[in-house]
């Protein structure tokens, strides 16, 4: 007897999605990426985290059979971490090289010759190492992304820029910068893809005519997708299992906002909460969901509170409820307990550094990194009322989730009976 198993969950999250995945399409990006493929151009991407800007360059370019090599410097550590990670993304991509082109190639021969020569030359530098390496070596890796870009047709993508100048020492930061674009300028026949998650620095490296890359490639803003396109997939996965009612896919798309990951995600956990149930998905069954990921969150969020204090706990809470107001503004430092706007920084500083940050700050605001965990937070209703006194009546907690979480039924904000 042939064993029948259910259908696979189309949904995919956490990771760079690749042609072989179900994914929404984007038409006008697509295009955008293909014309640039097309013109050997430079397409910068700007848009926040989890929003398929990598993704969308990825799989246009693997659906166009366009080799690609992908550099990533998101959270750079120095100058040593550059150089490695750049070696290791183009060992990378030399081994995704089938071993019949690497045969008849000479040049991606003299490319493994030249990999275990840099190795050498580096001397066994772990990703730790600051000091005594120096940018020539830099140098000389972009000049063979170079020539190899000229032998054989490719494309390049380099993510997350900005944080070669928002976390290397400025000069060593504009040095790497200068180093990149003048290698990448003589790169004529090679079609060039940036992306960037902090909008405002990564945007100035185009536009702010100080930097290496001022009008270096032209500016796109990467939107959520259209809310009626988003309803059209998501029903059109499901229905490839038990189905989905309308009303829950809108509610997946009101719950996840506008991350497309964050939509994934939930749809993942849908999923399968709908193939345990047998029957088509409501939104009975996105709130299951919903909680499941929550509860996977307990970990991650019960520690966050255990490191921080009560003041600063306050102040994260203040973030969870009212990260669309500045942190300057009267309401937010009355909910957050403070009188000088100068201490919030200083005070919310461990939760703001590092990849690991859980929240970030966008000019004058704050926010989440992670949608989830925000409502993790603003569900926290003991602890919130314990250290936020303008919360303690059950109908103020209410109005205040109500406003940081306008789209969900009041009743999926609370995770605990309000006294």
């Amino acid at each position: 007897m042939v064993r029948r198993f259910p259908p696979r969950n189309p949904f995919v999250y956490g990771r760079v999605l690749t042609a072989a995945d179900a994914a929404c399409a984007r038409p006008p990006l697509e295009d955008r990426i293909l014309e640039t493929v097309r013109n050997d151009g430079r397409l910068a991407l700007v848009g926040d985290r989890r929003m398929g800007k990598s993704s969308a360059v990825q799989r246009t370019l693997e659906a166009a059979r366009v080799p690609m090599l992908r550099l990533n410097f998101h959270e750079v550590l120095d100058l040593a971490d550059v150089v490695l990670r750049t070696l290791a993304d183009i060992e990378r991509y030399l081994q995704q090289r089938s071993p019949v082109s690497r045969r008849l190639a000479p040049w991606l021969r003299e490319a493994g010759l030249e990999i275990r020569e840099l190795r050498v030359a580096l001397g066994g530098l772990e990703l730790k190492a600051a000091v005594g390496l120096p940018a020539e070596h830099l140098k000389r890796i972009f000049g063979f992304i170079r020539d190899a870009a000229r032998r054989d047709p490719m494309a390049l993508f380099i993510d997350e820029l900005q944080d070669l100048r928002d976390r290397l020492p400025e000069a060593v930061g504009n040095a790497v910068l200068a180093i990149i674009r003048d290698e990448i300028q003589q790169m004529s026949r090679c079609p060039i893809f940036f992306a960037g998650s902090a909008r405002d620095s990564f945007s100035l490296l185009f536009t702010s005519d100080g930097s290496p890359f001022f009008q270096q490639a032209v500016l796109v803003p990467v939107e959520p997708v259209a809310d009626d396109v988003l309803q059209a997939f998501i029903l059109k996965q499901f229905a490839t299992g038990h189905g989905i009612s309308a009303e829950a896919a809108a509610l997946i798309r009101q719950v996840a906002g506008p991350s497309i990951n964050d939509v994934q995600l939930l749809c993942y956990e849908t999923w399968n909460e709908h193939r345990s149930e047998g029957r088509a998905a409501s939104p009975a069954t996105v709130g299951t969901a919903l909680d499941k990921i929550l509860r996977d969150l307990n970990p991650y969020g019960e520690k966050w509170l255990s490191d921080l204090t009560s003041r600063q706990a306050r102040l994260v809470f203040a973030v969870a409820f009212l990260e669309d107001l500045g942190s300057s503004t009267g309401d937010f430092m009355a909910f957050a307990g403070v009188t000088n706007n100068g201490n919030i920084e200083r005070a919310l500083t461990p939760a703001l550094r590092g990849k690991e940050g859980l929240i970030e700050r966008v000019g004058s605001q704050y926010r989440f990194r992670s949608r989830f965990a925000r409502l993790w937070f603003v569900r926290q209703v003991t602890r919130v009322q314990a250290l936020v006194p303008a919360t303690r009546s059950p109908g103020a907690y209410a109005r205040y989730s109500e406003h940081a979480f306008p789209d969900l039924p009041p009743a999926d904000l609370r995770a605990e009976e309000l006294p």
